[in-house]
């Protein structure tokens, strides 16, 4: 993909995306019966300005498949997800590169093949379980931070490798891996 999609914007209820590289530029998405962003393969994010989706019960992200993450330009990009249920659930990796993503939700907050968080930061707040990753979890440069209230802050099913990266991480119940 290239950032010379820019300019790619998803309508007011954004359902199914069908290319491969969307740039979110200040957008705002309030829903409760549509899924945020749905693909059946790999797709890049760019994110520009501050971008928010808020979903209710439906998913904000759904991918079968990798998402890739990254700011458009210098002037750096935020994602915003909140949603009372399940949030995001990505078969594949989510890679961040850069710019910050923040989920709150409840239910498996987070559902992830692998995570990679080579620069940028990944925050997850939820009722229940912040995020499950059913692989490996590998943080660069990256932070990730966890606060869930629920039966588990994080699952990790494969290892969890701190580059440089940091993890913060607090529950109510337990730390799985």
């Amino acid at each position: 993909a290239s950032k010379a999609e820019y300019g790619t914007t998803p309508s007011a209820n954004y359902a199914y995306f069908s290319g491969t590289a969307l740039t979110l530029d200040n957008f705002t998405s309030s829903t409760t019966n549509t899924v945020g962003i749905e693909a059946d393969k790999d797709i890049e994010l760019f994110l520009r300005g501050t971008s928010s989706f808020s979903t209710g019960s439906m998913l904000a992200i759904d991918v079968d498949g990798e998402v890739i993450v990254e700011e458009y330009d210098s002037t750096g990009g935020s994602l915003s997800l909140t949603g009372s249920s399940h949030l995001v659930k990505i078969t594949g990796e989510l890679e961040l590169n850069e710019g910050t993503v923040t989920c709150v939700g409840g239910g498996n907050t987070v559902d992830l093949g692998r995570l990679n968080i080579d620069d940028g930061m990944l925050t997850v707040t939820s009722t229940n379980l912040g995020i499950w990753v059913r692989g490996n979890v590998e943080l660069d440069n990256g932070t990730l931070a966890v606060s869930a209230s629920g039966n588990n802050g994080i699952y990790i099913e494969g290892n969890l490798k701190l580059n440089s990266g940091a993890a913060n991480i607090s529950s109510a119940g337990s730390i799985g891996c």
